[in-house]
């Protein structure tokens, strides 16, 4: 079956069903103008990236969730990738590791 971005297991169970399209649009518009605007902010030098890819991986990963298929796996795969790897090298201890 296709994935569908009209059923969301969790919004069906809460009887969101009907604005569960609209959710899923709107939710991954937002997550990509974030990663888009992560992307600026690391090429520019900004350090101000850090939090907004946090929260990017963080949104679409939720995303991903409340509308999970066999087709997304890659997507949850990449932001727990992500996350992982910005805890790891913002973490105290990961200066000590790195030196």
């Amino acid at each position: 079956m296709p994935f569908d971005p009209k059923h969301s297991w969790a919004l069906s169970a809460l009887g969101l069903g009907q604005s569960a399209r609209s959710l899923a649009v709107t939710s991954a518009v937002l997550a990509t103008a974030a990663f888009v605007v992560v992307g600026i902010g690391v090429w520019a030098g900004q350090g101000w990236w850090r939090p907004l890819a946090i929260g990017s991986a963080a949104g679409s990963f939720a995303l991903m969730v409340l509308y999970f298929h066999p087709w997304l796996s890659m997507g949850v795969l990449l932001d727990v990738g992500i996350l992982s790897a910005l805890v790891w090298t913002t973490w105290p201890w990961a200066t000590v590791i790195g030196s």
